[in-house]
């Protein structure tokens, strides 16, 4: 019986022992891994919000200029030698010019060229999740290629006040005209660059441009020479000529690319999902199995109208939506809106995405009123799926756009019932965007109802 009670007692040490030597081997382990799984989490938040993040000498072609031709040959200007200038000087810039001037190829030569390499970082075009953001460390330049349609997304202006905040030279581009005046009203660009470094780049004469297509073994016949040097390699006689002899249902797909791309309804800079060219194409009625999209798609990548990103998503150089594709019926942009509008009655994401860009070409348009209506119809909408019980993050953003709404529109028209109505969306706002939980939000929303506040009551 003794030695039965020694025997379990002594089991029962074993197992004891075991198990802290378990224990303490599990927490060896944590102690040890603990560092690299931050490390992994880190680039991963680091990879979902930047395209690149790394010396300036090992940039590619590709990450700025994405799919166009690239051609070692490089047209230098007057104003590479400013640009060249402001960075040595670290000094934030930002270069304007025309679609196809050669903004980001700019950017690409001056980086690359830089007397010694500098730390980068190139965030996606997306909104900004304020719980995940994560700045990269000692990064010395950010490069913020197409700023007009950076502004359009959420929290953008957290991204721009923590890299000023940082001491991170900022060199951004921007078209010129309207998206030039879009972003001039959303940030105080004054205070960002200094006048010597908003360099913009000049369209160029037709001598200069027979001269470099010549340098570069081009035909100047089959040149669609508007001006600016990316004109001449970008093919655009040819596009045009491919876009003329698609099939109905081929060029159906592009206009759709073209009214959602007018209305912002695509993720960063040019990505549409598919079901989203789905919804579009099938209020012309155009509908498709899953098999018979695949073969459409193939065939428009096969002409270089479009790249397949993913399976479900594709992306079309916005140089031809802009030019190239033409529609069955012109239409006014603002009945394109309203088309896009009742199309995606039951998608509060593109109705977001809507809304944002009539509210932003509002902002500068004379038909004010008219964009305003747009975006409230459109936050409205989305409003019906984005409540606050199911999304409250979603339901309180969308509140404060449309509160933005609202307080433009006073500025036109009914200033009191619109006040009212202002008042109340910052308001709902409020319930989610708490001081306590999300004080920088916070802070935005109250100086957004201070502001109307102030506007209601001078009259």
């Amino acid at each position: 019986m003794e030695d039965m009670k020694e025997f379990i007692i002594g089991h029962e040490i074993e197992i004891f022992w075991a198990f802290v030597f378990a224990f303490a081997f599990a927490l060896l382990i944590e102690i040890i891994f603990k560092p690299f799984r931050r490390w992994r989490e880190q680039i991963k938040k680091l990879k979902a919000l930047s395209i690149f993040v790394g010396k300036s000498s090992s940039l590619k072609p590709e990450v700025l200029l994405e799919k166009r031709p690239f051609n070692p040959y490089y047209y230098e200007r007057q104003e590479d030698t400013l640009i060249n200038k402001s960075l040595n000087n670290k000094k934030n810039i930002i270069i304007i010019g025309s679609p196809l001037s050669g903004k980001s190829r700019a950017v690409y030569e001056a980086l690359t060229k830089l007397s010694k390499p500098h730390n980068i970082a190139i965030p996606r075009c997306i909104d900004i999740n304020l719980e995940t953001f994560l700045f990269p460390k000692n990064t010395e330049i950010v490069v913020i290629d197409d700023l007009h349609k950076f502004v359009e997304h959420q929290n953008f202006e957290h991204l721009l006040r923590v890299t000023l905040d940082k001491n991170v030279v900022i060199v951004a581009t921007c078209r010129s005209g309207m998206e030039y005046k879009k972003v001039k009203n959303k940030i105080d660009l004054e205070t960002i660059f200094e006048h010597e470094c908003t360099i913009e780049l000049p369209r160029i004469s037709n001598d200069t441009g027979e001269e470099i297509a010549r340098r570069v073994g081009i035909r100047w016949g089959e040149v669609k020479f508007d001006r600016t040097v990316g004109s001449i390699f970008m093919r655009l006689a040819e596009m045009e000529r491919r876009f003329n002899e698609l099939d109905n249902i081929e060029k159906t797909i592009l206009r759709a690319l073209r009214s959602l791309y007018i209305c912002g309804i695509y993720e960063e800079k040019d990505i549409f999902p598919l079901e989203w060219i789905k919804i579009a194409t099938k209020r012309v009625g155009l509908e498709r199995r899953d098999f018979e999209w695949t073969g459409l798609l193939e065939n428009l990548r096969d002409k270089e109208l479009i790249t397949r990103v993913e399976k479900d998503k594709v992306r079309t150089e916005e140089v031809y939506l802009d030019y190239i594709v033409k529609p069955l019926v012109e239409m006014k942009i603002l009945d394109v809106f309203n088309e896009m509008i009742s199309t995606f009655s039951d998608v509060p994401e593109a109705q977001f995405k809507l809304g944002s860009r009539a509210y932003t070409i509002g902002t500068i348009d004379l038909e004010k009123a008219e964009y305003m209506k747009i975006a409230i119809k459109a936050y409205e909408e989305a409003l019906k799926v984005r409540t606050l019980d199911r999304f409250p993050m979603d339901y309180a953003m969308t509140q404060n756009n449309l509160g933005n709404a609202y307080r433009t529109l006073g500025e036109v028209e009914a200033k009191a019932e619109n006040c009212k109505k202002a008042i109340k969306a910052y308001e709902e706002a409020l319930k989610v965007f708490t001081k306590e939980e999300f004080p920088e939000i916070y802070l935005l929303v109250k100086s957004n109802l201070r502001k109307l506040l102030d506007f209601c009551g001078s009259e």
